[in-house]
């Protein structure tokens, strides 16, 4: 029967230090794919969006064939700015 308290007992906490051992691995947006190379099949988006993590300027392409997005690090201002 104490088997079943520890169990019970034990199990919420076992499950948060997973799931925050986890989520760095799982966050697509700590992904370090990312370079200067566009992937083909992408398109550009006129989405542009700071990257809340790293601070960086991002631009956005859109693979319309299976949906993923990529982001690009924007290293130059662009030449409207």
């Amino acid at each position: 029967m104490e088997s079943f308290f520890y169990l019970f007992a034990f199990a919420p906490i076992i499950i948060i230090i997973g799931a925050l051992l986890l989520q760095p691995l799982l966050d697509k947006r700590a992904d370090d794919g990312d370079g200067d190379r566009i992937p083909a099949g992408y398109e550009e988006t006129n989405e542009i969006f700071i990257d809340p993590i790293s601070k960086e300027r991002k631009q956005v392409y859109y693979n319309s064939k299976n949906g993923d997005r990529y982001y690009r690090v924007i290293t130059s201002p662009r030449e409207d700015e």
